[in-house]
């Protein structure tokens, strides 16, 4: 990997030119809709605020825009959103159980209007319309694939086309779930964002946290990848007021819920704690190295079947670098299970051989959790620190 400081390059954050830059040696990445994506990608890392971000040149731009224009949302499961456990076990769509978490934080009142950025199919609005079903719903995204499916998820809701910036309409609530880390200027749109908010609206952001999932570095078209200190100093930059970061719902994910008070102010300037700055790009591209090696070592010394466990991101990257080495992948969605994904069958955990492997692709920790809990069934490697 080598490393090189730029004054070509400016921190998306905080807009300092102070920026080290740094061009790992993978030539595997994965799309954010899961598919393997080949590119060169240089990362950058902020000294002045720790964000860590995609350098997005020409070169970036048009393998981004080629991997959007044949975007399949959900394709593992045919289109339906991903199932994961509550708070009881059982798995349901995310949407449904964000809705109810972002219930216990926020009061949503009976009536109201929602705007939900980069809606895709709608999962999140179908949620909240199922918790909400008096509130005027409307889905903004550029394209009009999902035009239709917004459309009718109930009588109170519409399809918005076009760019961000275009929309003037106000609502008491708008949503960016797994957005605002696509977008190249995420502090113009909170900024645009905050000037389609009533009085007392409220914001809703979901990003992935950089901090707890190296893996986020992998996905080629996310250019920013947040921990929580970027994400407050970046909303106080934008003039919110009252803001509130939390992770305790994923620990792999950011939520943030954030409102325009009397004390909203545009702020520039340095991260609070800024002398105490946390740089995590190396350690990550070095441990996500070395998972590389253990996967790709694990693929050529299995000698009976090997499993991936997981169709997402982590597994579809490991799956792409093993590529005809491995058999099947294992994964506790229902909706998955049955279907192929990169060519390879899915299987629940039931379904795997006693005598099969199943590699983990998770951070260690993550990984020797869920490989105690399948270690019964069959046999499990994953990760190390």
């Amino acid at each position: 990997m080598t490393e090189n400081t730029r004054k070509d390059v400016v921190c998306a954050v905080c807009g300092s030119r102070g920026v080290v830059v740094s061009a790992p040696s993978f030539d595997h990445f994965v799309s954010s809709d899961c598919r393997s994506w080949a590119g060169q990608v240089e990362f950058y890392e902020c000294r002045d605020c720790s964000h860590i971000g995609k350098r997005t040149d020409k070169i970036w731009q048009d393998s981004v825009s080629r991997l959007y224009e044949t975007y399949l949302i959900y394709h593992q499961a045919d289109g339906a959103e991903q199932k994961v456990k509550d708070e009881h076990g059982a798995f349901r769509p995310r949407s449904e159980i964000l809705v109810e978490l972002l219930a216990t934080e926020i009061d949503i009142s009976v009536n109201g209007s929602a705007l939900d950025v980069g809606a895709g199919n709608g999962a999140f609005l179908r949620a909240l319309s199922k918790s909400r079903p008096h509130w005027t719903l409307s889905g903004n995204d550029l394209g009009t694939k999902h035009k239709k499916v917004i459309e009718e998820i109930s009588d109170n809701s519409k399809f918005v086309e076009g760019d961000l910036f275009d929309l003037s309409d106000k609502y008491n609530f708008i949503s960016l779930i797994h957005c605002l880390e696509h977008l190249f200027d995420p502090l113009a749109a909170l900024k645009k964002i905050r000037t389609l908010l009533l009085e007392d609206g409220c914001l809703f952001l979901q990003v992935p946290n950089i901090a707890r999932n190296a893996f986020d570095l992998l996905i080629f078209d996310h250019c920013s990848h947040f921990k929580r200190e970027t994400l407050y100093h970046l909303l106080k930059r934008a003039g919110f007021g009252t803001v509130r970061v939390f992770d305790h719902w994923n620990l792999k994910e950011l939520s943030i819920v954030a409102f325009v008070g009397e004390d909203a102010v545009e702020a520039d300037g340095p991260v609070v704690g800024a002398e105490n700055l946390d740089f995590l790009l190396g350690p990550q591209l070095t441990w996500l190295a070395t998972v590389r090696e253990q996967a790709l070592a694990r693929s050529q010394k299995c000698e009976g079947e090997l499993g991936i466990f997981g169709s997402s991101i982590s597994g579809t990257w490991v799956a792409s670098l093993a590529q005809d080495s491995f058999d099947f992948f294992v994964d506790e969605d229902e909706a998955r299970v049955g279907r192929r994904h990169l060519g390879k069958p899915i299987v629940s955990p039931n379904q795997v051989s006693r005598s099969a492997e199943v590699f983990f692709p998770f951070a260690a920790r993550e990984a020797e959790v869920l490989q105690k809990r399948f270690a019964a069934q069959f046999h499990t490697t994953g990760p190390t620190e």
